[in-house]
């Protein structure tokens, strides 16, 4: 919980202040006050560090204190209740701190009062809470009250920390859908140059095959084939026994694998081949590709450590009735 002191305790140091000098060294307040209030005097240096954090006093070379903001007719408790209110607010705002009081507060329908949920509140904040409770910013009828009134002229900056929050956290650009559609024109290019690249050592490897004009890039006439490439699994094979689906990616080995693709490498069993391909290394000679024949049993069928598989999304479909 945040080390908060309480209202009286804060009101007596402003009030020794007050009677004392408006510039005094910290030993002769801590004095006078352990004379006139010793149930408090405990808690003067906690105090005096608050009251600055407010900007309500200043701490000078010589461990000289004096007040900043308070006048001359301020002294009534009630104007000090208020000034205490309004530095503490701004104190609140300034720290960001208002904005977590801002994540528990709600309107009320029937009344259209704003109001605080103070049992919902982190232990980092209670100290805060009770404070402005004291000094009215807050308000309830009862002690064990859960929602608390917010002070009507005080709504302004709950609310204003509540619409930077949205701002700030769900309002933030991102990627528009210009930048997506580059994105996934740029993944298409890419995934093409490593389709072409292993289109080619597949033609290599047959050059004697009579049907070489086969061996082709089917993904560029039918996208929901479940493979990018028809190929044959040695240079006597009459028919296409060798599909492949083909994944770049650069640097980490990782790919995404579409329903389709996966329902196409159950079918076809061991004669779906899928070619992972790193594209920082197509322009080494010597470079030969990860390459897995049977991947659906590969992935879902065996145990395995050196993969880890996470779902990217579910698609639900309502029951009939």
């Amino acid at each position: 919980m945040a080390d908060v002191p309480t209202l009286r305790q804060l009101q007596t140091v402003i009030e020794a202040l007050q009677t004392i000098d408006r510039r005094v060294s910290y030993g002769q307040l801590a004095s006078d006050i352990a004379a006139s209030s010793p149930q408090v005097a405990y808690c003067t240096a906690p105090c005096i560090e608050f009251l600055q954090k407010l900007k309500l006093i200043s701490i000078r070379a010589g461990d000289q204190i004096s007040l900043q903001l308070l006048r001359p007719e301020a002294t009534k408790r009630d104007a000090i209740h208020k000034l205490l209110a309004d530095a503490l607010i701004t104190y609140l705002v300034d720290t960001e701190i208002l904005k977590e009081f801002s994540l528990h507060t709600q309107r009320i329908e029937s009344t259209n009062k704003l109001v605080l949920d103070s049992a919902s509140l982190g232990w980092n904040i209670r100290g805060y809470r009770n404070l402005l409770l004291n000094l009215k910013i807050f308000q309830r009828e009862k002690i064990d009250q859960r929602h608390w009134e917010i002070a009507e002229n005080f709504i302004r900056y709950f609310e204003a920390a509540s619409r930077n929050s949205n701002l700030r956290e769900f309002h933030t650009p991102g990627v528009t859908p210009d930048e997506i559609g580059h994105q996934n024109a740029r993944k298409e290019v890419l995934g093409g140059i490593a389709e072409e690249w292993v289109l080619n050592r597949e033609r290599a490897t047959l050059a004697d095959h009579p049907f070489l004009d086969l061996v082709t890039r089917i993904s560029t006439i039918n996208a929901s084939a479940g493979y990018d490439i028809l190929s044959f699994s040695s240079i006597n094979a009459t028919r296409h026994d060798r599909f492949l689906e083909v994944k770049s990616f650069d640097k980490k080995p990782h790919f995404y694998w579409s329903d389709n693709e996966i329902s196409k490498a159950k079918d076809l069993g061991n004669s779906y081949h899928l070619a992972l391909v790193d594209r920082t290394k197509l322009m080494s000679n010597d470079y030969t590709p990860k390459i897995i024949r049977g991947p659906y049993r590969y992935f879902f069928e065996c145990i395995r450590e050196d993969w880890q598989m996470e779902p990217n999304g579910y698609h639900f479909i309502q029951n009939a009735g």
